[in-house]
């Protein structure tokens, strides 16, 4: 039987960091329950599953349904897709089997793209190039998980751009299950008749409606283990800025990372709560002391404190005002 190749593309960047990357996972594993126990899509469909940040990686190859196991979605540092797209189209093209003359080939492949920010590099560019090549025959669902001005580039490759607007879990679930629905339809009838009625929580995407980013993200170090975490808060609407919390990242995180960063000038007195260290080994009460080289770590509050980014040790003391701090892109 031939094969319904489907391909994911997420962002992992680092606004993806604590519950909204749980939500996926979760999320991911709803649409594996679905297809299961669909006569038809466990016959046709097969999964890949690709992550980008800063640099692209397949966690899974082209699978098939049964054969498919969820992996753990790491994080990454910087948000490069238009890196990614080309990433992927070579994983594309090396995986579906192309009709010839003496064979029925894959059907046209399915590719969702999920991306929570705006990129670093030429995504214009990158999609020009994957309109050229086989990978541009497929068929592609873009999600916006949040504001990106990337997203106006694939009209010309899709009008199935799609934004989500809701971050609770019941949300999450909903717009999973509308995938694994879409799906299920694909593999009888083709992607062209499905993704029509789409749940409260998604709307089609409007190139007028510009918002800013939801979140602002900084990476930290923790000055005893040299380990590093993420710190992540939350935009409210009075232009206000509420912690989330603070997150240790495991070694993968460089794996997917580039040095990337914004320099960016922050008014403290705009972040309601500052986080401890989370590493529990370390035991520092100041989770967000900045260096005069603009970066983030841990101290203990005491008057001088060596920054384990430039390795300088310095004087601090209690501000509230404007400083310059260097943000991640993700």
């Amino acid at each position: 039987m031939r094969r319904l190749p489907v391909f994911f593309l997420i962002d992992v960047s680092e606004s993806m960091v604590g519950e909204p990357l749980e939500l996926v996972k979760e999320g991911f594993t709803t649409i594996l329950n679905d297809l299961r126990y669909d006569p038809y899509a466990l016959e046709t469909v097969w999964l890949s599953l690709t992550v980008y940040a800063g640099k692209p990686k397949t966690l899974v190859p082209l699978t098939e349904l049964m054969s498919f196991r969820m992996p753990q979605l790491p994080i990454g540092g910087g948000s490069r897709l238009g890196k990614a797209l080309m990433y992927l189209a070579g994983e594309l093209e090396g995986s579906v089997v192309r009709s010839s003359p003496n064979n029925r080939g894959d059907w046209r492949p399915v590719v969702f793209l999920f991306t929570d920010s705006e990129s670093s590099d030429d995504v214009a560019a990158a999609i020009e190039s994957w309109k050229s090549r086989p990978a541009g025959k497929s068929e592609m669902v873009v999600v916006l998980f949040g504001n990106s001005s990337d997203a106006p580039a694939f009209r010309s490759l899709t009008e199935r751009i799609y934004r989500f607007n809701r971050t609770d879990p019941s949300a999450y679930k909903n717009l999973f299950r509308w995938i694994s629905t879409s799906l299920q339809s694909a593999s009888v009838v083709g992607m062209n008749r499905v993704c029509t009625s789409l749940p409260e929580s998604v709307q089609a995407f409007d190139a007028g409606a510009r918002s800013e980013s939801a979140y602002l993200v900084f990476s930290a170090k923790c000055s005893k283990t040299g380990g590093l975490y993420l710190v992540k808060y939350e935009r409210l609407p009075n232009d206000q800025y509420q912690l989330i919390a603070a997150y240790p990242v495991k070694d993968s995180y460089y794996e997917l990372s580039d040095d990337t960063t914004i320099d960016f000038t922050l008014h403290l007195g705009k972040l309601n709560g500052f986080p401890c260290c989370p590493y529990p080994n370390c035991g520092n009460r100041y989770g967000f002391s900045i260096c005069t080289c603009g970066k983030v770590f841990c101290s203990s509050g005491a008057e001088s404190s060596q920054c384990p980014w430039c390795e300088k040790t310095k004087s601090f003391g209690s501000k509230i005002g404007e400083v310059g701090v260097k943000r991640v892109v993700g």
